[in-house]
Formats: C-alpha cells, structure tokens, sequence
C-alpha cells in the first residue's frame, strides 16, 4: 500500500519529535510502560522548530496516536510481545481552538451572511457536522427529501462525502447526520 504524501510527512514529523524526545540508541523493546509516560511528559515540554513555541496539543495527540498505532502493528506481527503506548492518553483530543457553536451564536452568524449561499454552507457545517471542504463537493443527488407514506412523515437526508477516509475500493466513506 502506498501512503499520500501527507501521510509520509505526518509519519516523518512524529519520528522526528520522538527522536527528540527518546534517545535515538534505546533498544524498542527495552521501553516500559515508564518509559511511554516519560516520552509523553518530554512531548509536551517539545518546542516546534517550524513556530518555535510548544506543541500544541492536537499534534501531541497525533504524535501519541501514532506511536500507539505503531506499536499496536508491531504487537500484531509479534515483533513485539506489548504495546507499552496502549494505555496513554493522546491528552490533546480537545483542542484550544474549538470551541461549541450554540443555538444563539448560530442566529447571528446566519444573520450576518450576505447570502443564501452562504447560509446554507453553515448551516450545513454547523448541523451537519461536516469538515470546511465537505458541503462544497455536495451535488443534487446528496439529498433525499423528505416524504410522507402511509401517513407517516419520514425526515430528508444529507449524504456527505468524508473528504478524509475512503473504503477499500477508493470511494468516499458516505456519512449523513
């Protein structure tokens, strides 16, 4: 299997930040469950080379997550008899940044759009709970209307292209709220 490139420089940048972290002669399979505490403390002490400052905690996690999806792998293949990450926090899973749109909030933001357009793409984001680029790939045939049969209402679905995951074929994993 082939990884995107993205996916190369997400794997380089959390062995670059684990070599910083971890001495780079330390044996894998002498790392305890210690160890794996320590590396996630010394993680979080790390400053970036790119903005020189901390890590934020959405990277600590994806670091984390991958150290742990790597061992998860070696433990698989019995390259390893424990997965000494299997029990760390990924302690960033919350972002700083984000932060809960609510009922009020929304009001006024679609208050303040310039258009229908833009209404519907936030409304879209805000309900849905889709990724910024997902209502742009929408077509017309995403949508099942509602209807009424035998008397009974059934609700309308919004089917979302995830821009993330894809299944085995290479389709879009389809998602609706």
């Amino acid at each position: 299997k082939t990884w995107t490139k993205r996916t190369q420089e997400n794997w380089s940048n959390t062995k670059r930040t684990i070599l910083k972290a971890l001495k780079p002669s330390t044996p894998i399979r002498s790392l305890t469950r210690i160890d794996a505490d320590n590396l996630q403390h010394d993680i979080t002490l790390l400053v970036s080379d790119r903005y020189k400052k901390r890590l934020s905690k959405g990277t600590i996690s994806k670091h984390l997550g991958n150290l742990r999806q790597l061992f998860n792998f070696a433990v698989k293949h019995e390259f390893l008899t424990k997965n000494v990450f299997d029990e760390i926090s990924r302690s960033g899973e919350i972002r700083d940044d984000h932060f809960e749109i609510n009922a009020e909030l929304s009001e006024r933001v679609l208050e303040a759009m310039p258009n229908s357009e833009w209404r519907l793409y936030f409304a879209i984001l805000r309900w849905a709970g889709c990724r910024k680029s997902e209502p742009l790939k929408l077509k017309v045939g995403d949508w099942e209307f509602g209807h009424e049969k035998n008397g009974e209402h059934y609700y309308g679905r919004l089917f979302i292209p995830d821009a993330k995951r894809k299944n085995k074929s290479g389709n879009y994993i389809i998602k609706y709220p």
